[in-house]
């Protein structure tokens, strides 16, 4: 076991950020094993077999089988993986081809998941933390070099030309700014940008259109002001919102002094979809107004 795991880790070390990737945003966000990285690790095992079944093929969807045999134990491990045929495939391809890739994206994906349920689990999470460490070491290399916020910005540019947009990435890992970015993010980015440049995973997948509502940068820390700001749940911050705007229907006493503050409180929640719709609409429109938006 111990050879096996240094000859994983030095790999993984090596694989960098073609070892791991991410998919979600905010408290949902996820992080994973690539199928890159799966293939090392039974490679690395040694003394294994991955075998496929007979595809079953129905009206919607395909099943795969894939079969992880351990020779050196006898450990056998099978595991069924369904692979709709409406799978949105992205990009210019007539609809023959696109079969083809659901298909071999359906075994691919089969296969990554038998060999992680049968690789330990704390394995794999160590070669993931090893092909950390090796992307981690060059972006703080990079940063001595020209500065935390030229490699923002290159990773920024990178995405783009996925269309990937700057609000997408600020709601993946919650901050208002990009700015707020962390070395540690930077590492995940730059695992999502070769894998968006290798085809492996796409924008959909890595950066979901989420409405999180996200505390700006330069507010964390500090204490709240009277007006409440919304907090990191997503249910509250909404109807805390609904409330505001109903409330509105009726003009306070002191027009101006009361729009002012729920400017200020929509203004927190920038980055929450909804509310940037309703700061949108707000402008140029009377308090007595508010109501009906």
């Amino acid at each position: 076991m111990p050879t096996v795991q240094k000859r994983i880790l030095i790999e993984a070390q090596l694989m960098g950020e073609a070892a791991f990737y991410s998919w979600g945003a905010g408290k949902d966000r996820v992080e994973g094993p690539s199928q890159a990285l799966a293939y090392s690790l039974a490679r690395n095992w040694g003394n294994c077999a991955l075998e496929m079944s007979p595809v079953q093929e129905m009206d919607e969807a395909w099943i795969f089988t894939a079969v992880f045999i351990d020779l050196e134990t006898g450990f056998t491990l099978p595991r069924q993986f369904r692979q709709s045929k409406k799978s949105i495939i992205y990009g210019k391809f007539d609809d023959e081809r696109k079969d083809a890739m659901r298909f071999s994206i359906g075994q691919s994906k089969s296969q990554r998941n038998v060999i992680l349920k049968a690789i330990p689990a704390w394995m794999v999470k160590q070669a993931i933390g090893e092909a950390k460490k090796g992307v981690r070491k060059q972006i703080e290399k990079y940063i001595t070099d020209n500065g935390i916020q030229a490699a923002i910005e290159l990773c920024m540019r990178a995405l783009a030309k996925h269309g990937v947009k700057e609000t997408q990435i600020c709601d993946k890992f919650g901050v208002a700014k990009p700015a707020g970015l962390s070395i540690d993010d930077l590492v995940i980015l730059r695992a999502d940008i070769h894998s968006l440049d290798n085809g492996q995973e796409s924008v959909a997948t890595l950066y979901p259109q989420v409405a999180k509502p996200l505390i700006p940068d330069a507010e964390k820390g500090k204490k709240k002001p009277d007006f409440n700001p919304p907090t990191l749940d997503e249910h509250a911050a909404v109807e805390s919102a609904e409330e505001t705007v109903s409330e509105a229907a009726s003009p306070p006493a002191d027009e101006s002094s009361a729009l002012q503050k729920f400017r200020e409180r929509v203004e927190l929640c920038g980055s929450l979809v909804a509310l940037e719709e309703i700061k949108t609409a707000l402008r140029g429109v009377a308090w007595s107004e508010v109501g009906k938006v």
